[in-house]
């Protein structure tokens, strides 16, 4: 198989952390595995001549877009039309396939993710096959317990009585951190830290609070096109 695995984002701890100061300048179904794996995304659809074949795995850092684009795949994972991948695939010489999902962790990538209720995402790399030139890569920060970090901020910043968040989560994080495999901080493109914009005050409208907003999204997808 031919692979260039590019990393986008391999933390979105270390994204958000970066990207806090730029903010403020700028799912139901049933066990028939939706009919794919991942969702071809639009312009996509009609096979391109000569084209690089990628697919795009990952959790919400790459499937969300603002919350009001339209969405394909399972319903949980809402893979928006305005995510990077999508941005990607837009390119009139890449096509392929977007197998994120939102809330995703690293088992999922390897491993169908029984969501209850008869709802089961596939292994997200099953997407892949002898055909895909490039993989793009985001997860790990639901592997760090990423929900409870950003509740704790918010939480904090509401009440400062409130106890700080180094001494509530950073034994966990930690843990959970060093279970992740060795390699996973590795990565060969990525927006500069200026550039990685993301909603972290929650107020942003259309977005997704501690995730990249519509511009965010674009620089990513800069950054891949830019790479290959």
């Amino acid at each position: 198989m031919k692979r260039n695995t590019l990393a986008t984002a391999t933390l979105l701890l270390a994204a958000m952390f970066s990207a806090s100061h730029a903010s403020a300048q700028t799912s139901t179904g049933s066990l028939d595995i939706f009919g794919s794996l991942g969702s071809s995304l639009p312009g996509s659809s009609e096979p391109k001549t000569n084209a690089i074949d990628k697919v795009a795995l990952g959790d919400s850092y790459a499937a969300y877009g603002s919350v009001t684009a339209p969405t394909t795949g399972p319903e949980p994972c809402r893979r928006a039309n305005d995510n990077y991948p999508s941005d990607v695939f837009r390119q009139p010489n890449i096509q392929g396939t977007d197998a994120s999902c939102g809330g995703a962790v690293t088992d999922n990538v390897l491993r169908p993710w029984d969501r209850g209720g008869g709802v089961v995402i596939p292994a997200q790399a099953d997407s892949l096959n002898a055909g895909t030139d490039l993989v793009t890569l985001s997860i790990g920060g639901n592997d760090i317990n990423f929900g409870a970090i950003a509740s704790c901020f918010f939480e904090v910043a509401q009440d400062p009585n409130a106890t700080p968040c180094k001494g509530r989560l950073e034994d966990d994080i930690n843990q959970r951190y060093a279970a992740l495999p060795a390699n996973a901080d590795q990565h060969t493109a990525c927006a500069d830290s200026a550039q990685r914009w993301v909603d972290g005050s929650g107020r942003l409208p259309n977005s997704y609070s501690m995730h990249p907003i519509a511009l965010g999204q674009k620089v990513k997808a800069d950054a891949v096109v830019g790479a290959i």
